[in-house]
C-alpha cells in the first residue's frame, strides 16, 4: 500500500495528480498540474495545469486530489500518468 498525505501540507508547485471533469462529455478523468495555493478553510485546492493548448486554474475539493509527487514514493499508475508517488487524503 501506497504511503499517503495530507492535502492540507501540500507546498506551492508541487506535481499533482487530480481529478478533472470533462464538462462537454460530463466525464471525470486523472489529470496532472502544479499546486499554486492550498485552503485548508475550504478543503480547496488552487492547481493550475495545462488542458488541450489552454491554461487552467481550478480550485479542486481535498477529495478529488488523488497524489502529489514523491521521487521516494511508491510507482502509481493514473490512467496515462504515472510515477513516484504518495496517495493524498482529505483530512
Amino acid at each position: 500500500m501506497a504511503e499517503t498525505r495530507p492535502c492540507s501540507s501540500l507546498k506551492e508547485h508541487e506535481q499533482v495528480v487530480f481529478v478533472c471533469h470533462d464538462y462537454a462529455n460530463n466525464t471525470d478523468f486523472p489529470w496532472d498540474g502544479s499546486v499554486v495555493k492550498v485552503y485548508p478553510e475550504t478543503k480547496k485546492v488552487l492547481v493550475s495545469y495545462l488542458l488541450g493548448y489552454k491554461g487552467e486554474n481550478e480550485f479542486i475539493p481535498f477529495e478529488k486530489m488523488l497524489a502529489v509527487y514523491d521521487p521516494k514514493g511508491e510507482h502509481i499508475r493514473f490512467g496515462s500518468i504515472h510515477g513516484p508517488s504518495r496517495l493524498l487524503t482529505a483530512d
